[in-house]
């Protein structure tokens, strides 16, 4: 039997998917177009307009950003509206798509705080713009200062497609406002300096049929790990620097194809890193694996060293204005990185493998763990992924008593380093060496709760494990209460 590639796997995947993608949504357009291809009678020889990905990621409270996969459309264009009959929508676009099949929209206008619907159109040469596919859903951000109750769920490290949808599924149940992706998606062997072997890695992980299911009900928001933005084959264990060929044409890719901010405001742009505020949260999303480390060393080769970085001097001067806007307002910040916050690295001089985690940029972090704590006192939280286990840390082992939480891996064999500098491991255990402990489907749910009236704020941290074979699952294995005083 051969193994089909992901360029084969590509060619396929519109007769594959348009059973899917042809859903209920059209069949309501009397007359119209898809209608006749759903009841089979499209015209002779008439291709078939495709959905094949409809990606919502970055929210804000008015405008989110999308993405689009798409096959056969002469004009690709999005509709959006509060109604999930679609009704008083609102159209932008059409554009044509890329050569890749994807486009990329930023929605704007919407209401904030408000269940949004959306769904793809097409633009035929002097027709009306028609949907095509089912219309997906996301949820824009309460405004800030508004007492409201956010659930995110937050998870990392997926293998190539097809991978379990166990995670996913348990996700959906819950219904959350939004996923907080942490990146390693898909784990490609193939980038290269060619834009177009990263969007080829997203395009075949975005049409999982897990992925596609929540990325229908909810945004989903997505950090580059080290696996997302250079080989997994490399011996170099993917140098996490935007100096690197592989890293640029990433960047170049990312901005086509992903749907997200990039704050970063130098030209061309160097990192991803963005933050937005809902309610008296602010969400900091940082960037440790594309930035520029040109004043420095790419690598740290010494724990304690004060030459090496994981932000880079001009991400680090965002981030501290950052937490400088979060004190002045009195918000509690959520900060989302990819790789283990807790821990220290063997070394001088680092293994290889331990170089792209802060526990080897020790003096870093605890500049900024001291710098926030200098301004919010314990009012910091720290998700992050990378490692394929679920821990917890209610902050007893964090220089400033900052609680974290580990999320992953999404579909992943297990593996960890630093399980020593947590409190909690699940499961514990578990070797350090990849291929050595069998597959785990994992995730943590994020509740994040201020009452009207109230001056605190309660994070809830959930434990999620959906592998098969455990008694029970899907389940909650361990549950982290913190209580936050503005």
């Amino acid at each position: 039997m051969v193994t089909p590639s992901r360029r084969d796997f590509l060619k396929a995947s519109g007769l594959a998917t348009s059973a899917l993608a042809l859903g209920w949504r059209g069949v309501q357009q009397t007359g119209s177009l898809l209608s006749r291809l759903v009841e089979g009678a499209a015209p002779k020889g008439q291709p078939v307009p495709t959905v094949l990905a409809a990606w919502a990621g970055d929210a804000l409270h008015t405008s989110v950003e999308v993405a689009t996969l798409t096959e056969n459309f002469k004009g690709v264009g999005v509709a959006v509206s509060t109604s999930s009959k679609m009704n008083t929508a609102t159209f932008f676009g059409p554009a044509k798509p890329d050569s890749t099949g994807w486009s990329r929209f930023t929605l704007t206008g919407l209401t904030p705080g408000t269940k949004h619907y959306w769904q793809v159109t097409d633009s035929p040469p002097g027709q009306s713009a028609e949907v095509v596919g089912v219309a997906s859903q996301f949820t824009t951000l309460r405004a800030p200062g508004a007492a409201c109750t956010t659930k995110i769920a937050v998870g990392s490290c997926k293998q190539t497609a097809p991978s379990s949808e166990a995670v996913w599924n348990d996700m959906a149940a819950w219904r959350p406002d939004r996923v907080m992706d942490l990146g390693d998606f898909g784990y490609p062997n193939d980038l290269t300096t060619d834009p177009t072997t990263h969007i080829e890695n997203w395009t075949w992980n975005a049409q999982d049929n897990g992925r596609r299911t929540i990325q229908a009900l909810c945004a989903v928001d997505y950090i580059a790990s080290d696996h997302d933005v250079n080989d997994s084959s490399q011996t170099k264990q993917n140098p996490p620097n935007y100096d690197d060929p592989v890293t640029k044409a990433n960047l170049v890719a990312w901005q086509q194809v992903v749907p997200a901010r990039m704050e970063d405001t130098r030209s061309p742009k160097h990192g991803r890193y963005r933050a937005e505020v809902e309610g008296n949260v602010r969400y900091i999303k940082v960037d440790t694996r594309s930035i520029d480390r040109s004043d420095n060393v790419s690598t740290s080769t010494d724990p304690r060293s004060s030459s090496s970085t994981m932000l880079g001097a001009v991400q680090l001067g965002w981030w501290r204005g950052q937490i400088r806007a979060a004190a002045a307002a009195r918000q509690l910040v959520i900060m989302f990185t990819d790789p283990a916050w807790n821990g220290t690295s063997p070394g001088p001089p680092i293994p290889n493998t331990y170089s792209d985690k802060w526990p080897s940029y020790i003096y870093e972090r605890d500049l900024m763990s001291d710098f926030a704590a200098s301004l919010l006192g314990p009012n910091m939280f720290i998700a992050y992924g990378d490692s394929h286990i679920l821990q917890q840390d209610d902050g007893t082992n964090e220089k400033n008593g900052f609680a974290s939480i580990c999320c992953g891996p999404f579909h992943r064999y297990l593996h960890a380093h630093y399980q020593s500098d947590v409190q909690w491991n699940y499961p514990s255990g578990v070797s350090q060496v990849e291929g050595k402990n069998a597959d785990a489907m994992q995730y943590q749910r994020l509740t994040v709760t201020q009452a009207p009236g109230e001056s605190t704020v309660t994070v809830i941290a959930e434990a999620r494990d959906c592998t098969p074979g455990v008694s029970g699952t899907p389940k909650t294995v361990r549950t982290m209460t913190k209580t936050y005083t503005l």
